[in-house]
């Protein structure tokens, strides 16, 4: 497994254009109403509030007035209307929609399809295609795929299929195929294909005034916290994930995280220096990694940290991400917001979504105010 303290970013591509990457070449190419510059960025007008397409036709700004945003929703989110003259925004949900297109014939065809035939039948280029498919889900449409594959190879090897029947089911050609994969994803592909065989973790379950909490940790460090009612149903859950691994008796060491974990959820204590030894993705781990920088007592919107992620536009991706987290609270996507600051989704539900974020806004008060 691989820990947070070591972040996969060595594979991140830049998304985009070298053709527009300085505020020179965009505004260039407003100057020119460049119509190919409308797939990769909009620019908004300071002295008017409004944001238009680059081949709009409107009057030129000067150029100390113009800001570069790279889709519309970025633009609103920073205060700026529609241009009603270009309509900008319908371009997002053109490319919304292209993106749902490309997913649904990845879902359909995972093992075949390639990046030229995907654009040949959705009618765009293969660049603005790469380019709006990562904004939108933090992935290429290859990475998309793979990671397609390897979840249904995952399911497969979780039902108890023999390892080289769920892999040929999954649509790989030969199991290095699949080692390959799983690896350029950030996972180790021994213990996805052995479900955690091999593998020794220590559980202890404890109530808290949030319900019970099961924390499960390997020899490097915690790998499961979970939050809810029943105590079996979770026990029962960390199993079916590592089914094939030995669960032993507590020792001091988990104790201890234990303890301060029920002082973070008691009192808002905040642990971040927990060792982790999580599986994921490489987006999921950049996630994480970022979650994790987020101080207590702070909250952040699924766009803001997907602007972060420098990824625009993939706010359901890094909200899908955030939910997959195996470890409420040490990655604190409670700390995650919709745009418009409503609390969205939790896994372990909103009521303990909320005493979460206000007993952090309470610790941090307390320790603003010894200062």
């Amino acid at each position: 497994m691989r820990g947070l303290a070591r972040p996969v970013r060595l594979l991140v591509v830049p998304t985009t254009n070298s053709s527009y990457q300085r505020d020179l070449d965009r505004y260039s190419a407003v100057r020119r109403r460049d119509p190919n510059a409308d797939a990769w960025f909009v620019y908004a007008v300071t002295t008017t509030g409004v944001y238009c397409r680059p081949s709009c036709g409107a009057r030129l700004p000067r150029p100390e007035n113009t800001r570069y945003f790279a889709d519309a929703a970025a633009a609103t989110r920073a205060g700026f209307r529609a241009c009603k003259r270009c309509h900008p925004e319908r371009a997002t949900t053109i490319r919304a929609e292209r993106v749902a297109a490309t997913r649904r014939l990845l879902e359909a065809d995972a093992t075949a399809i390639k990046l030229d035939e995907l654009s040949n039948r959705l009618g765009t280029s293969k660049y603005h295609l790469h380019r709006q498919f990562k904004q939108a889900t933090g992935m290429t449409p290859r990475q998309y795929a793979a990671a397609l594959r390897l979840g249904r190879a995952r399911q497969g090897l979780l039902e108890g299929a023999p390892v080289t029947e769920a892999l040929y089911a999954a649509g790989y050609g030969s199991s290095g195929r699949f080692y390959a994969e799983s690896g350029a994803l950030g996972m180790r592909a021994g213990s996805i294909a052995r479900a955690g065989r091999g593998e020794t973790l220590r559980t202890l379950v404890q109530t808290s005034s949030l319900g019970h909490v099961l924390v499960a940790a390997s020899p490097r460090g915690i790998c499961w916290v979970a939050l809810g009612e029943d105590a079996a149903e979770l026990e029962a859950e960390l199993r079916r994930h590592f089914k094939e691994a030995r669960f032993e008796p507590p020792n001091r060491e988990l104790r201890g995280y234990c303890r301060r974990i029920l002082g973070w959820i008691e009192r808002g204590e905040v642990a971040a220096d927990l060792p982790l030894d999580l599986v994921g993705t490489r987006f999921q781990l950049r996630v994480w990694e970022e979650l994790r920088r987020l101080p207590a007592g702070e909250t952040m919107s699924y766009g803001a940290l997907a602007d972060q992620l420098e990824v625009p536009g993939a706010a359901r991706a890094v909200g899908t991400a955030a939910g997959k987290n195996p470890v409420a609270l040490l990655v604190p996507c409670h700390r995650l917001l919709r745009n418009d600051g409503a609390m969205g989704g939790y896994r372990w539900g909103l009521e303990r979504k909320r005493a979460l974020l206000e007993r952090e806004a309470a610790a941090s008060s307390r320790a603003r105010s010894r200062r």
